[in-house]
């Protein structure tokens, strides 16, 4: 068996992991979010504002924060969006608003750009989307009954399972 290459000159980086026994049906973190604040103050270690549950949806183009969560930070939309849900709903005009997330490990995302959204399945009031972790490398693997998600950022190596020399083979072409 092979493993990856390791990384030479390796960049600073911040990280996270999340273990669980069993299949997850969802991946929950708590995380932090706050009202934007200027670079040099969120570097020096500020607090958010309101910590709260995150689910990451791989099927979310942007993140997504419920309505009682922005009012309660007194969040002031910028802008509006038209969204389009999965469920058929139909688009619609909603809230973008501007904040910073604190992931996991202390790893700040500053003005990430939320999508008021109604979030009325499990406790969490944020939904972390592709806009956040293509930032980074994400991994999820499932051995030995145990559930491992893992992110790290920012990016800085691919995980390819097929060259790393585990004898899988491509089933078909890709997408």
């Amino acid at each position: 068996m092979r493993a990856f290459k390791p990384i030479k000159n390796i960049p600073d980086y911040h990280a996270f992991t999340i273990r669980a026994n069993g299949t997850l049906s969802a991946i929950v973190t708590e995380i932090g979010v706050s009202l934007p604040q200027p670079t040099n103050i969120v570097a020096g270690g500020i607090a958010p504002s309101e910590m709260t549950l995150a689910l990451w949806d791989t099927g979310a183009e942007c993140s997504v924060i419920n309505e009682a969560t922005a009012k309660k930070l007194g969040l002031q939309p910028f802008t509006f969006a038209k969204v389009f849900g999965v469920h058929g709903a139909g688009d619609k005009l909603k809230n973008v608003y501007l904040v910073d997330l604190f992931l996991p490990n202390r790893i700040a995302v500053q003005g990430v750009r939320v999508v008021e959204g109604t979030i009325t399945h499990g406790a969490f009031e944020i939904l972390i989307g592709m806009d956040i972790m293509t930032l980074g490398d994400v991994s999820l693997t499932h051995v030995g009954g145990q559930t491992v998600f893992s992110f790290r950022m920012p990016s800085i190596q691919a995980i390819d399972y097929l060259k790393a020399g585990y004898g899988g083979r491509m089933a078909g072409k890709p997408i």
